[in-house]
């Protein structure tokens, strides 16, 4: 299923990954979701590679702001997918254009690996879901483990 919605504009990423630490827990249902997760993007990757290419080297010709993007993915590719794939952005969205802009494959597989981490918090909040019947957990998640993360990847890529 992961597979499937990691094309745009399809959503629904982030429901599928709580269920999945709600069913299985944190570690089996962080597998999934990771295993999921990378092999649709890749195939995300190489199906806007392939089917999209023209129409991206067209738009880089008749737009000045999309020319100016894809020189800076195509120079800054790993460090740029790496902050992009961390942030609020959908990650097969940003998928789509780096593919079509010209970032290699190894980059971008890097940098999608490297962000794995972030589908943990929603496994985990479907895992704090299951194990807490009076929802007391998800408040110490939302209060406290969420806004440290959003600062602690904020303040590393600042």
């Amino acid at each position: 299923m992961f597979f499937v919605i990691s094309f745009p504009p399809l959503f629904g990423h982030e429901i599928l990954a709580i269920l999945c630490g709600l069913v299985w827990g944190a570690w089996v249902g962080f597998a999934i979701t990771a295993a999921g997760t990378f092999i649709g993007e890749i195939a995300n990757f190489y199906t806007f590679k392939h089917f999209c290419q023209v129409r991206g080297d067209k738009l880089q010709k008749d737009s000045i702001m999309y020319a100016a993007l894809c020189k800076v993915v195509r120079e800054r590719g790993f460090k740029f997918a790496l902050i992009a794939r961390y942030s609020a952005i959908p990650g097969h969205l940003t998928t789509a254009i780096f593919s079509v802009c010209g970032m290699g494959i190894f980059a971008f597989m890097l940098a999608a690996v490297l962000s794995l981490p972030k589908q943990f918090i929603t496994v985990y909040i479907g895992v704090m879901l299951e194990s807490d019947p009076n929802g007391e957990s998800l408040l110490v998640l939302i209060r406290y483990i969420a806004p440290a993360h959003v600062l602690c990847s904020t303040c590393y890529f600042h």
